[in-house]
C-alpha cells in the first residue's frame, strides 16, 4: 500500500511540476528615479512569442505595451521616463496566452527642484518684540512635483539678529515647518538650502515696532528694505554694526605714498561686530585718490578686514578718507588726513565739489533707489537733485560732515540720469549716475519646436526658447507637467518625447524670467502636432497585398477601447497594421459611419488601444494590414464598441482563476500517460499474483 501511495505522489508531482515550468516567465526590473527610463528584461518565454505588458501606476492609471520574444525566448523593453514621473509603487504585469506574471518596483522622487519647491509665510508682517513668531512652511518637490522626503534642510535669515527655529529634515510630505522672531525692526529675507540646492523663492517678512501699528503692512516683493528702515522704523542700526573705525593708517602722508588701512565694524558700545557681513565702499575728498574696490565682509573676517597697500592720495591738502555701508549709509567711518608733497610741504585749500556715490550704475528691479553723496563747501548746504529734466528735490540737506541722502519716489521703467546741483551756486554740479529701472517681463519670447511641422508619434522633439533680453530661467508646461529647460549659449533648450496618438495637437506653455526675476507666463507659446511622416515610396517589388484581417474584437475600457485581431497572411509578411475608426454621438440618428481617424501600429503586433474616447460616443473600428512594400489589405469587417464609462477596475491576480486557465489550456503529455498506464499495470499484476 505504501508503494502505491509513493508512486501516485511521484507521478502527480512530476505532472504538476512540468505544467508550471511550461507557463512561467521571469521579469527583471529595478527600482528607479522619477522621470528616468527603465529597462525591462523578460525571460522564460517561447521562441518568437507575442505578449502584452501592462504598467499599473500609483494613480490607478495604466498603459499597455506589446512585445515579442527573440529566438531564445527573451524580450528586452524600455519604459519611457514620461510614463514613470509619479513617485510610488508600480506593478508590471506580463500577459501571455498561458498565464500572467506580476512584478513590483518602486519609483523614488528625484532631486530637489529649486523652482518647484517653495516657502510659504503665514503672515507678511509681525511685531519686533522677540516673542511674536511668524510661522513658515517649506515644501520640497522634485521637477515632477513629487514630495522629496528625508532631505536635510538649512534655513537662514538675511539678518543675524533674527531667531529661527526649523526642522532639520523634510517629513513624509516633503515639508519643513519653522518659525522666526526678532527684537529689531526691519525687513528679513528667508532663504532655505535643501541638500546643495538653494530654493529660488525667498519671501520677505517685515518686523515693526509695536507702536508703529504696521500690522497690516506686507512685504512688497521688491528690494525696498532700506527704504522701510529709513522711513518707517525708529532710528537705529541695521544689524549689530553701528559705525566703522579706520585703523593702522597714518594721518600725515605724502602724495603718491601707498598706504594700508584696516576697517573695523563696531557696535554701539565700541566692540567689534563680529557678525557683520555687509558691503563697504571707500570715498575721499581727493578725487584723484586711488581707493580699494567695494568689498563684502565674510564670516572669516570676524568684523574686521585689512586692505594692504590699497590707498594712494594724489592731491596735497587736508582730505578725508571715508568708508560706508552700501545698504545703510548711516553706518560709516572716516579719517582726516594731511597730504603733502614731501619735504616742508604746504596746505592747499579743498576744492568745491559735489559727488554722487550711489546708486551704482546698473539695472534695478526696485522702482525706488537711494541717492547718497558728498558736497564740499556748498554754500547753504542744500542740494538740488535732478533726474534728467525732472527735478526730484530742490532742498536736499547736507549734514555737518558733507554727506547727504535722498530716497527717490517710485521711478518709471527706463533710463534715469541723476545729478546734484548746489542750490546757491548753479555752476557747482556733481557727476552723473545712470541707472535703468526694469520691472517689465521679457518681451518677444520666441519658442521654436524642432523638427518643424509634424512630429512623429512617440518621436523626440526639442524646444528652444530665447527672448529680446537675457533670461535667467525658462519652464515648459507640456501635458500638465512642468519641466525646467537647461541654459546654453544664450538660449534655453529641452528634449521631450511626443505622445503616441497621431493627428493630435498639444499646447506648449512657457514661463520665462529675465535676470531680475520679472516673469512672463505664455500659456500658448507654441503647439506640438503629431502626425505620420511621409515616407519615400520606392518601386515596389512585391505587388501582392496581405489578406483581409479577421477576428477583430474590442474590449471596453475607461476612456478607451482595446482592439485585438488575428495575424493577417502575406507572401512576404505583414509589416504593420493601421486602425481606422470613426465615432458618433450615442443619440445620433444617422447610421452613416465615417472612418476619419487613423492610428498606425508601429509593428506587426495584433493588439492596440484607442484612447481619448468620450463616454457619450459609440465608435466603429476596422483594421488594415500593410506589408513591407506598402501593399494594403482590404479593411476588415467594422466592429462597434463603447467605453467602459466607469472607474477602471484593476484586475488582481487570483490563484483560482489562473488554475482554471491553466487547466483549460493544459494538454497531458504522452510520456506521462504511458507512465500512468504502466504503473496501473504493475499494480494489477501484483494483485493477481497475491490472489
Amino acid at each position: 500500500m505504501n508503494i502505491k501511495i509513493k508512486l501516485l505522489i511521484w507521478l502527480l508531482a512530476l505532472f504538476s511540476g512540468s505544467s508550471v515550468f511550461a507557463t512561467s516567465s521571469f521579469v527583471s526590473i529595478n527600482d528607479s528615479v522619477a522621470g528616468e527610463s527603465l529597462p525591462v528584461r523578460i525571460s522564460g518565454l517561447f521562441s518568437q512569442e507575442n505578449f502584452t505588458v501592462d504598467l499599473h501606476r500609483p494613480d490607478q492609471s495604466f498603459i499597455s505595451l506589446a512585445g515579442q520574444a527573440d529566438s531564445r525566448g527573451v524580450a528586452n523593453l524600455d519604459i519611457y521616463g514620461l510614463h514613470v514621473q509619479k513617485a510610488g509603487e508600480y506593478e508590471l504585469e506580463v500577459l501571455r496566452s498561458t498565464g500572467r506574471t506580476l512584478e513590483s518596483f518602486v519609483v523614488f522622487p528625484g532631486v530637489v527642484s529649486a523652482y518647484r519647491s517653495n516657502i510659504e509665510l503665514q503672515q507678511k508682517s509681525i511685531v519686533a518684540d522677540g516673542e511674536a513668531e511668524a510661522r513658515f512652511l517649506i515644501s520640497l518637490q522634485d521637477a515632477f512635483g513629487n514630495p522629496v522626503v528625508n532631505e536635510k534642510v538649512q534655513v537662514f535669515s538675511s539678518r543675524n539678529e533674527d531667531k529661527i527655529l526649523a526642522e532639520k529634515v523634510s517629513n513624509q510630505l516633503g515639508q519643513v515647518s519653522g518659525k522666526i522672531a526678532s527684537r529689531d525692526p526691519g525687513v528679513s529675507t528667508i532663504s532655505a538650502v535643501a541638500g546643495n540646492t538653494l530654493i529660488f523663492q525667498k519671501p520677505e517678512l517685515v518686523f515693526f515696532w509695536n507702536k508703529a501699528k504696521l500690522d497690516n503692512v506686507g512685504s512688497s516683493g521688491e528690494s525696498w528694505g532700506q527704504y522701510l528702515k529709513a522711513q518707517l522704523f525708529e532710528d537705529g542700526i541695521a544689524g549689530d554694526a553701528a559705525y566703522f573705525s579706520l585703523e593702522n593708517m597714518k594721518t600725515e602722508v605724502v602724495v603718491g605714498e601707498t598706504l594700508t588701512v584696516k576697517v573695523v565694524a563696531r557696535d554701539e558700545n565700541g566692540d567689534v561686530a563680529q557678525n557683520y557681513l555687509g558691503t563697504v565702499r571707500f570715498s575721499s575728498s581727493d578725487d584723484r585718490a586711488e581707493l580699494p574696490t567695494d568689498y563684502q565682509f565674510t564670516l572669516e573676517d570676524q568684523g574686521q578686514h585689512t586692505f594692504f597697500l590699497a590707498v594712494t592720495m594724489e592731491t596735497p591738502g587736508s582730505h578725508t578718507l571715508a568708508v560706508h555701508d552700501l545698504s545703510d549709509f548711516r553706518i560709516f567711518g572716516e579719517l582726516e588726513m594731511s597730504v603733502t608733497l614731501g619735504g616742508g610741504g604746504y596746505d592747499i585749500p579743498m576744492q568745491k565739489s559735489i559727488v554722487l556715490l550711489t546708486p551704482r550704475p546698473g539695472t534695478y528691479r526696485s522702482s525706488r533707489v537711494t541717492i547718497t553723496g558728498e558736497a564740499v563747501d556748498c554754500e547753504g548746504n542744500t542740494i538740488r537733485l535732478v533726474d534728467g529734466p525732472t527735478v526730484l528735490s530742490s532742498s536736499v540737506e547736507v549734514d555737518a560732515r558733507g554727506n547727504f541722502v535722498y530716497q527717490t519716489p517710485g521711478l518709471a521703467d527706463g533710463v534715469h540720469i541723476f545729478q546734484g546741483i548746489c542750490v546757491v551756486d548753479a555752476e557747482l554740479v556733481s557727476n552723473q549716475l545712470q541707472i535703468r529701472i526694469d520691472r517689465a517681463a521679457p518681451e518677444k519670447v520666441t519658442v521654436e519646436v524642432t523638427p518643424t511641422g509634424c512630429v512623429s508619434p512617440g518621436g523626440e522633439f526639442t524646444v528652444t526658447v530665447h527672448a529680446n533680453e537675457p533670461l535667467s530661467k525658462v519652464d515648459l508646461i507640456f501635458q500638465g507637467v512642468l519641466s525646467h529647460l537647461e541654459a546654453g549659449d544664450g538660449v534655453f533648450e529641452g528634449s521631450f518625447v511626443a505622445p503616441k496618438q497621431s493627428g493630435q495637437t498639444y499646447p506648449l506653455g512657457v514661463t520665462a524670467a529675465d535676470l531680475l526675476g520679472n516673469e512672463l507666463e505664455y500659456p500658448g507659446a507654441a503647439v506640438l502636432e503629431t502626425c505620420v511622416a511621409e515616407e519615400v515610396v520606392e518601386p515596389a517589388t512585391d505587388e501582392i497585398a496581405p489578406v483581409t484581417v479577421t477576428n477583430v474584437s474590442a474590449e471596453s475600457g475607461e476612456g478607451k477601447v482595446t482592439l485585438l485581431w488575428s495575424p493577417a497572411d502575406d507572401n512576404e509578411g505583414v509589416e504593420n497594421y493601421r486602425v481606422e475608426y470613426g465615432c458618433q454621438d450615442l443619440n445620433a440618428e444617422s447610421e452613416e459611419v465615417v472612418f476619419d481617424q487613423v492610428n498606425v501600429v508601429p509593428d506587426n503586433r495584433t493588439q492596440w488601444y484607442i484612447d481619448n474616447i468620450s463616454d457619450n460616443e459609440k465608435c466603429f473600428f476596422q483594421v488594415v494590414a500593410i506589408d513591407a512594400e506598402g501593399n494594403e489589405s482590404p479593411p476588415s469587417n467594422p466592429i462597434e464598441s463603447l467605453t467602459l464609462g466607469a472607474q477602471m477596475k484593476v484586475t488582481t491576480f487570483v490563484e483560482e482563476e489562473v488554475d482554471e486557465l491553466e487547466d483549460s489550456g493544459r494538454s497531458t503529455p504522452l510520456p506521462f500517460i504511458f507512465a500512468i498506464v504502466a504503473g496501473l499495470g504493475v499494480l494489477i499484476l501484483s494483485y493477481r499474483r497475491r490472489s
